[in-house]
């Protein structure tokens, strides 16, 4: 039988290289906007940690989540030619959807108050010589229900459990970035 070498080996290599680097660098290109402001959610997020209840939910409504929204429309708007990039980048939209959807329910029950009450108490007493009965009114202070506590206690566990999902994307982009040639250059 007969080797045939072919001639422009070289350059068909060449050419499919610089095609899946472009479609690989068009990610990272888009994808810097969004990681720029994951980091700055990220921020704010950790400066929450040491707040409470009313001024916790403030802080989220005016400062976190609108920066998580435009955050989440940002990587929305990302798509690829590569279905592996695509499947990449379906678990960084897990991974933002999960955190915004914890940051908004724990903006809700942060405000979340028992309201004030009046407690009526009555007691009667009789004997001998005479009866009756009183009554007594005492009112209580608007407060926090205990269940509350428990319920922040487990959205702030979810907002640090969506870094799970983070740093899967984070391997798996590592691991695209050293065999892209492989993975993404098999599709055609």
């Amino acid at each position: 039988y007969e080797v045939v070498e072919l001639e422009d080996r070289d350059a068909l290599q060449r050419a499919e290289r610089e095609r899946v680097g472009k479609i690989f660098n068009d990610y990272m290109w888009r994808m810097r906007a969004v990681e720029k402001k994951d980091n700055d959610v990220r921020y704010l997020v950790a400066q929450s940690n040491s707040l409470q209840f009313e001024e916790l939910a403030n802080f989220i409504d005016k400062n976190i989540l609108p920066l998580s929204q435009e955050e989440l429309s940002l990587a929305g708007e990302i798509t690829s030619q590569s279905s592996a990039l695509r499947q990449l980048h379906a678990s960084y939209l897990e991974y933002v959807t999960a955190r915004h959807q914890a940051l908004s329910a724990l903006s809700v029950y942060a405000r979340e108050r028992a309201p004030k009450t009046t407690i009526v108490e009555t007691s009667s007493y009789q004997n001998r010589f005479a009866s009756g009965s009183s009554t007594y009114y005492s009112d209580t202070e608007e407060h926090i229900p205990s269940h509350v506590y428990d319920r922040v206690a487990s959205l702030r566990a979810a907002i640090s459990s969506a870094d799970t999902y983070r740093q899967k994307y984070y391997n798996r982009l590592e691991y695209i970035k050293r065999n892209k040639l492989e993975i993404i250059g098999q599709e055609k």
